[in-house]
């Protein structure tokens, strides 16, 4: 045991990470684009400010003082932030965004590591642990979701794994039911299951949520939540059928009767495959003779093709409201920078809104039809008024922490570990019964 006093170990602590971090200021390093790549379901964002390494202030036993850069204004002041001297050794690029709805709420704060290793680091004894169920299970290289969601995590003593669902193997009897195997390797079962697979979960995927949940895993979203949300065409229907105004729409195989498109639609008109996100497998096509040469390009004739009225006042302009469970957590209209199509991903700008309570009220009851804890409902603006056009189970945010302010991924892993922790107290993970054993009669006997 070192026998120096407490104040000297604490002494050559601070002395040591000092170093490192002097160390780390002076070796030239290529500054990486701090938005990363995209998420699967995300939305990108503009260009953010330029920002520096990570610049310590003061230190205090156990952790210290450091400076975050407005992550999309390189001209606003910056802003002290407390981490410990242990997150110092990871590279951290800190960011903030204040919250331009609420002056009093705290600011979004992105530690944003460019050493992958902070996220994989053990904790001690962790509340509960998630995975997050996701093709790309690298962290280095961006993913912005992916990345703000564990940093959050780890900040409420939550342990975050990235799984990749292909990688699963299940064993459906009675003896290993309870087993996952994950790369070749038996892996305990998490408390929950955040999935960010969005519309292009296969059924290997929903096989995977499906005995999660059997085995009482929490599942943010739920399997048959994904299921609707998926399919934009069962969404309208699930959506009209329970009075939520929606674009007058069709479904259609090849090859399409261009008589029925033009007697009820007319021209333009949006085409839809049923699956897409980000804006991708949408065309809106302005006359017969484009419509005709689209459908020569889609190669698969088995893919049903979605007819979708357009609408004239909604014309490079949406509405995103993100719901957290029974709230509507933020909100903000996506501007098109060329063409129809609002998606940030597709180089639109976004700007905060406010939302009256009766719009809330559709945009909450789309979700509850759904099922989902977590969304992003998308809102078509119509003369005679709103109309829900798509519902996103695997939503980006960082467009709208970009236009808002507001911490969307602590409001998500808050009602993560409320949700865990209430079901915990009413008696936890279901008890898998043993199945009942008839003997053979003799007359069925081989």
């Amino acid at each position: 045991m070192d026998s120096r006093p407490k104040g000297i170990l604490a002494l050559a602590s601070i002395v040591a990470v000092s170093a490192f971090i002097l160390k780390r200021s002076r070796t030239p390093k290529k500054s990486p684009n701090a938005s990363g790549s995209r998420q699967e379901g995300a939305e990108e964002s503009k260009k953010p400010a330029p920002v520096e390494v990570c610049r310590v202030k003061s230190f205090v036993p156990g952790s210290c003082k450091i400076l975050a850069r407005h992550m999309y204004d390189a001209a606003a002041p910056l802003l002290e932030i407390e981490v410990s001297n242990d997150d110092l050794q990871y590279d951290l690029r800190p960011k903030y965004i204040p919250n331009k709805q609420n002056t009093d709420e705290p600011p979004v704060i992105y530690l944003d590591p460019q050493d992958p290793a902070f996220f994989d680091r053990p904790l001690d004894n962790p509340l509960l642990s998630c995975w997050i169920l996701i093709k790309n299970t690298k962290y280095a290289g961006g993913g912005y979701v992916k990345r703000r969601l564990a940093e959050e995590m780890r900040r409420q003593n939550i342990a975050c794994r990235l799984i990749h669902p292909t990688k699963c193997d299940l064993l459906v009897s009675k003896d290993g039911l309870e087993d996952v195997v994950y790369s070749g390797t038996k892996i305990p079962l998490p408390d929950c299951v955040i999935p960010r697979v969005g519309a292009v979960v296969d059924y290997f995927g929903l096989a995977i949520m499906r005995q999660l949940e059997t085995l009482g895993v929490k599942m943010f979203n739920p399997t048959p939540s994904i299921e609707i949300s998926r399919d934009k065409l069962y969404t309208h229907q699930v959506l009209a059928t329970n009075g939520v105004s929606i674009p007058k729409s069709v479904l259609c195989k090849k090859p399409v009767e261009y008589e029925l498109i033009r007697r009820h639609f007319g021209y333009p008109v949006i085409v839809k495959l049923t699956s897409g996100s980000k804006g991708e497998a949408v065309w809106k096509v302005d006359s017969e003779k484009d419509l005709k040469e689209l459908m020569r390009t889609l190669d698969d004739n088995t893919k049903p093709i979605i007819f979708q009225e357009f609408l004239a006042a909604s014309k490079g302009r949406d509405l995103r409201c993100f719901v957290v469970g029974d709230k509507l957590v933020a909100s903000m209209m996506r501007i098109a920078a060329t063409g129809f199509k609002a998606n940030v991903h597709q180089g639109g700008t976004v700007k905060p809104i406010s939302v009256k309570p009766r719009l809330e009220r559709m945009v909450l009851k789309t979700a509850k039809l759904c099922q989902l804890d977590f969304s992003g409902v998308d809102v078509l603006l119509d003369k005679p008024g709103y109309k829900i056009c798509e519902v996103n189970s695997s939503p980006g945010f960082e467009g709208l922490e970009e236009a808002t302010g507001i911490d969307v991924a602590r409001v998500m892993i808050d009602y993560v570990r409320d949700q865990v922790l209430k079901e915990r107290e009413g008696g936890g993970r279901r008890v898998i019964e043993d199945p009942e054993h008839i003997p053979v009669q003799e007359d069925h006997a081989v």
